[in-house]
């Protein structure tokens, strides 16, 4: 059978090697790996339920009412051996509501995949609404 003409076909800047998914690795830390971004091309992450082509995990939201590129620190790290030719990637950060926040990853290099990475997104708050603000400090005393 042949394809349908007027078929939308949406193409993936990320090459997710991994298959997986984000991670939320604590209440204000998510986490994926094994992603690569194709030549000159952007790929986009929103929370649950938004447009990005990859999304946080459900119930991964901040608890502040500060504005979302101030809460949400996003970091990239390469995750490959090999020379680190095309990374750092460029990020940047929209919207002003959970539903519209978009982060877009970029690989700013016309003719090479990125190497392997991952990215941490952090929601930055503070500590007394994540852990209710207890600290707890071990001291170790030798003699």
């Amino acid at each position: 059978m042949a394809p349908c003409p007027w078929a939308i076909h949406f193409v993936m800047a990320f090459n997710n090697t991994n298959g997986s998914e984000f991670i939320r690795l604590s209440p204000t830390v998510a986490w994926i790996d094994g992603l690569q971004l194709i030549p000159n091309d952007s790929g986009t992450i929103s929370f649950a339920g938004g447009d990005g082509e990859l999304e946080l995990p459900e119930g991964f939201l901040p608890e502040s009412d500060l504005p979302l590129r101030g809460v949400v620190r996003v970091s990239v790290v390469p995750n490959s051996v090999g020379p680190l030719t095309n990374l750092p990637l460029s990020v940047a950060k929209e919207g002003e509501s959970v539903e519209g926040f978009l982060i877009t990853l970029t690989n700013t290099n016309v003719n090479l995949n990125t190497q392997l990475f991952e990215v941490y997104v952090e929601l930055v708050q503070e500590a007394a609404s994540v852990g209710g603000g207890d600290v707890t400090i071990n001291v170790n005393v030798t003699k």
